[in-house]
């Protein structure tokens, strides 16, 4: 009897290479490119029931290749629509807040050297009063499941969409260029599935 059974495992979730092959695909995106996309994606998301249904949207500043929201954000200003950036918490380890963005105030670098609004101006408000999220993330499938930087943030803010139904429950949708799109990624227990996924080419509805 061999020592070892040959009984195959299932396949195994490597993250890294997801990440190291999206970033790659996202990094080689010229500035032209990068431009259009935010456009493209912005017409997509504008007309979606999601967005026109939206008061309060969370967004986030977008750092290396991130399809920016900027767009969508400016056009959401123009109707009326409430704007909220992530906050890093600064009790509770890897999760996040959400505080209001305005046209020209000054905001702040974290940690991450990601600029944030200041909270003694802006008094964060509770992530299940939001209507919208988008979530920035480095890979997707056309399940909704994503990959994210790694620090599980947006999943433990989000942890309470997995367990309660009764409160109030905002819609996410990652935000991202279409080449950032993989096969098939392993959802882990704590993950938060998407509604959906917008890029420049569509709106991928889970």
């Amino acid at each position: 009897m061999p020592p070892y059974s040959t009984r195959q495992s299932p396949p195994m979730n490597n993250n890294a290479e997801i990440r190291r092959s999206a970033r790659q695909a996202r990094r080689a995106l010229t500035h032209a490119e990068q431009s259009q996309h935010a456009a493209q994606a912005c017409q997509h998301a504008r007309h979606s029931t999601p967005f026109i249904a939206a008061q309060r949207i969370a967004a986030y500043i977008a750092t290396d290749g991130e399809l920016d929201p900027l767009p969508l954000v400016n056009h959401a200003i123009e109707c009326n629509k409430e704007i909220y950036l992530p906050v890093l918490q600064p009790t509770t380890q890897n999760q996040l807040w959400f505080s209001r963005y305005i046209p020209g105030e000054p905001l702040i670098p974290n940690r991450y050297a990601i600029p944030e609004p200041d909270i003694k101006y802006h008094p964060p408000i509770k992530a299940w009063s939001l209507d919208l999220v988008l979530l920035p993330l480095v890979a997707f499938d056309k399940k909704g499941s994503r990959v994210g930087m790694g620090g599980g943030y947006y999943d433990r803010t989000f942890a309470f969409m997995r367990k309660i139904t009764a409160m109030p429950r905002p819609k996410l949708f990652g935000y991202a260029h279409d080449c950032q799109m993989t096969a098939n990624i392993f959802l882990n227990k704590w993950d938060v599935p998407l509604d959906g996924v917008i890029t420049e080419k569509q709106i991928y509805y889970s």
